[in-house]
């Protein structure tokens, strides 16, 4: 899954692959940095290529979240079950999303980021596992679902890529109900990853 990003390295990554190949000799004991990691395309496909060390950096939490997700958690038995149990709940709920960022009545500016239906549902996904973050969840487990959120919530956002602003009219795929997908299905990683380096500004 690939979230929709002006800048993405997505069709670079072929043509970085290529000039890498011709210039380095890929050893284990090989460290690639990837700075301003953004969605983690660059760094999770080396990774997966090329079974070398990771480090990663980004500004932005968001990246921090989902580099983390793709280069540290590996997708479990436990992890599928849940995503399907949240994907079947029926009883929604209202929260940030659905008041700030879809056409709700709450919503006095009349946002259209999201319908009102997929802003409730990406609500109720949010609060249940902030709900069993503390009791049912590891680290790893957390940010693999928090980052599978986010990527799938993209998929279903009324936006021209980027979201400085939505769309007048719900596009296609902003009218699909939400769902969640896994961010991959990678079940292990076979290095480990040096550093997801997360950098705040004062």
């Amino acid at each position: 899954m690939v979230l929709n990003y002006i800048g993405s390295k997505k069709t670079l990554f072929n043509y970085i692959k290529y000039v890498l190949k011709q210039n380095i000799t890929f050893k284990e004991k090989l460290i690639f940095g990837d700075l301003f990691a953004g969605t983690g395309i660059v760094g999770y496909n080396i990774n997966r290529k090329f079974h070398i060390n990771i480090i990663s950096n980004d500004i932005e939490y968001y990246s921090y979240i989902i580099n983390y997700a793709k280069l540290k958690c590996p997708y479990t038995k436990k992890l599928k079950n849940i995503i399907k149990n949240i994907n079947k709940f029926e009883n929604l709920e209202e929260g940030l999303i659905y008041e700030h960022y879809s056409p709700s009545n709450k919503n006095e500016y009349n946002r259209m980021f999201f319908t009102c239906n997929n802003a409730k549902r990406i609500d109720t996904s949010r609060k249940y596992i902030e709900k069993i973050k503390a009791t049912e969840l590891s680290v790893d487990e957390y940010f693999f679902l928090l980052s599978s959120i986010v990527e799938s919530a993209d998929k279903v956002a009324n936006v021209a890529c980027v979201y400085g602003a939505f769309l007048k009219k719900f596009k296609r795929s902003a009218l699909i109900d939400f769902i969640i997908y896994p961010i991959h299905k990678k079940k292990k990683f076979l290095v480990k990853i040096l550093f997801i380096i997360k950098i705040l500004l004062n």
